[in-house]
């Protein structure tokens, strides 16, 4: 999906978990395969578009990129990799909760309709 706000200030509910590492063991087999399949159905592009309108709708895209405009003023010598990590952090914490839940919701209906064992 891609990576794409409110201002500053906030006015996004957040949740720690939004960022927090599965608690099941990670298979990139498994990632890669579901990948692969997402892509080829384009549930991919469809999500990602959908992510990009409700992140857009809640502000958060703009208040990431004015974010980074801040950043690049006050120090226009910052390295790229520094302003990624700074925003990637920033993304992170402030992606607002119903968005997450809602295209967690999505993804987890394609999964049961798309992997069933047999």
């Amino acid at each position: 999906m891609s990576d794409s706000g409110q201002s500053a200030s906030g006015s996004h509910s957040t949740s720690s978990t939004a960022a927090s590492a599965p608690t099941e063991e990670f298979d990139p087999e498994l990632y890669a395969a579901v990948q692969a399949r997402l892509l080829r159905s384009g549930e991919w592009m469809r999500l990602q578009t959908l992510l990009q309108h409700k992140l857009s709708e809640a502000g958060y895209i703009d208040d990431l990129l004015s974010l980074a405009h801040e950043s690049l003023r006050s120090d226009p010598a910052q390295r790229f990799q520094a302003l990624l990590t700074s925003l990637h952090s920033y993304g992170l914490r402030r992606l607002p909760e119903s968005v997450r839940r809602e295209m967690q919701g999505l993804l987890g209906e394609w999964l049961e309709r798309n992997l069933r064992a047999p």
